[in-house]
């Protein structure tokens, strides 16, 4: 036999043979196994992905589509909008529909081209708002209501949004007492006059009250008498030698805590603070603000600030007369 034919034989029927007639499938010589072998590992890994996002996106579309039934259909709040604050309520951007919830619980679908909150008769959120009020005052045992002869909300402005998806207001109160006292309302704050009062009041998404407080450090008031307070601090240190202004570079003040009316050294304030204080010089030193809270060891300290009537600050003091 011809040794030629013979090797030719050969690599006819030898696949690793470059001589193999070609067969492609998917693009790849079946012929070469370490290429199908890549190959089947390539598809494999790109079925996996495919599986994988594919899950996602149909696993999206159903939260979607229960949020969107749980919401139209169920009538309870999206989970899954933009939320917008209106006049007596919030507007909800969901993925092809808008709700609006007011403030008197009246709810809205569908096309809504203007705030229909709006439309509301601001005496009907006035009861509704006094009526949440009173109904928490007197569980938390805030209000004596046997003892309680007259109880006015005198003004109310919103402040800010709260965690709970509702709203905080500043609301001034005033009120008076069978006993002709004030005990009929609990102390939150020590003040002249106790009879007229002004407290936060924080309402859910439900718009049911969950707490009044005399004082909290976030909101429109809060940045309004932090700003106020701040120069006012600033000036006090500058006029008793306290504070080198053209050393200065920053200087920060950040409400802690509110007291009321505070009696020191046998002088009644009309309202006092507990302030952070945060500078920075312009040499890099500390030395550019001083006085008996100072901290050399940082550029933070607290005082307690002491008011007179007309917001004036009458003392800065160390935080140990209150402490």
């Amino acid at each position: 036999m011809n040794p030629n034919m013979n090797n030719n034989y050969n690599q006819g029927n030898n696949p690793t043979q470059p001589n193999a007639k070609p067969n492609y499938a998917y693009g790849v010589d079946t012929n070469d196994k370490e290429a199908m072998k890549a190959e089947y590992y390539r598809l494999k890994k790109q079925h996996r992905i495919v599986t994988i996002v594919s899950v996602l996106v149909i696993g999206i579309l159903l939260f979607f589509g229960f949020d969107f039934f749980r919401t139209n259909m169920m009538n309870q709040k999206p989970i899954i909008a933009y939320k917008e604050k209106v006049d007596f309520g919030y507007l909800y951007h969901g993925i092809g529909y808008k709700i609006l919830y007011c403030d008197d619980g009246t709810v809205y679908k569908g096309v809504i081209e203007k705030n229909k909150c709006n439309e509301l008769d601001n005496s009907t959120f006035d009861k509704f708002f006094y009526n949440a009020f009173m109904d928490y005052a007197k569980t938390s045992k805030i209000v004596d209501a046997k003892n309680l002869e007259k109880l006015e909300i005198i003004k109310r402005e919103f402040d800010e949004n709260n965690s709970r998806g509702g709203s905080d207001y500043l609301v001034d109160i005033k009120y008076s007492c069978f006993d002709g006292g004030s005990s009929c309302f609990k102390t939150l704050k020590e003040k002249n006059d106790q009879n007229n009062i002004r407290v936060y009041v924080s309402l859910d998404s439900n718009n049911k009250v969950f707490d009044i407080v005399s004082f909290k450090d976030s909101g429109i008031y809060y940045d309004l008498i932090r700003g106020q307070f701040e120069e006012k601090v600033k000036q006090y240190k500058i006029d008793n030698g306290l504070l080198d202004e053209e050393r200065l570079r920053s200087f920060k003040v950040k409400l802690l805590s509110n007291y009321g009316r505070y009696k020191y050294q046998d002088v009644m304030y009309a309202d006092t603070y507990k302030i952070a204080i945060y500078y920075l010089c312009n040499d890099d030193t500390n030395t550019c603000v001083t006085g008996e809270s100072v901290n050399q060891e940082n550029y933070y300290f607290e005082e307690i600030m002491l008011l007179d009537e007309e917001d004036n600050i009458a003392l800065l003091k160390n935080p140990r007369i209150i402490d």
